[in-house]
C-alpha cells in the first residue's frame, strides 16, 4: 500500500499546548488543530525531545497557576494519546539549520524534521512558519 505523502505532518510544542491547555482550547484555531491531531489517517512525526518541552510547558503553566499539578497530570496522560511518531533528528544538521536561520535548537529540530520528510509544518511561530515556505522551496 503506498501512503499519502499529504497526510504526514510535523507538529511543535506550540501546537500541543494550544489543544491540550483549557485556557487555549477555547480558540477556533485551537479546535481546528484538535480534530488534526486526533485524525488516525495521518501521519503525525514529531521529534523526541517534544516530551521534554511538552513537561517543560505543563510545568509553566502550573507554576503560572494557569491549571492545577492535578491537570497537568491528566493533559500530559492525554498528550500520550496521541498517535506522534517520535522521531530522532540528525542534530548536526539541526545545529547548523538554528544556527543559519538564527532560530533556537529546539524550533530548529522541528522545522529540520518537516524539512527531512517533506511533511507539512504546523506552528503558531509566524517567523518559524516562514522559515520551511522558504526553505521547503530549495
Amino acid at each position: 500500500m503506498v501512503e499519502n505523502i499529504n497526510n504526514y505532518l510535523v507538529v511543535d510544542v506550540s501546537v500541543v499546548l494550544a489543544v491540550l491547555l483549557p485556557d487555549e482550547r477555547i480558540l477556533e484555531k485551537s479546535r481546528k488543530h484538535m480534530d488534526i491531531l486526533l485524525d488516525r489517517d495521518r501521519r503525525i512525526y514529531v521529534p523526541v525531545l517534544l516530551d521534554f518541552e511538552l513537561g517543560n510547558g505543563l510545568r509553566s503553566a502550573v507554576l503560572r497557576k494557569r491549571i492545577s499539578i492535578d491537570e497537568s497530570l491528566d493533559l500530559w496522560k492525554s498528550y500520550k494519546e496521541f498517535s506522534f511518531v517520535l522521531l530522532r533528528v540528525n542534530w548536526l544538521n539541526v545545529l547548523r539549520l538554528a544556527i543559519e536561520n538564527k532560530l533556537s535548537f529546539y524550533d530548529a529540530s522541528y522545522l529540520y524534521l518537516a524539512l527531512e520528510k517533506k511533511a507539512k509544518f504546523l506552528t503558531l511561530d509566524k517567523r518559524l512558519e516562514g522559515i520551511w515556505r522558504r526553505l521547503r522551496k530549495i
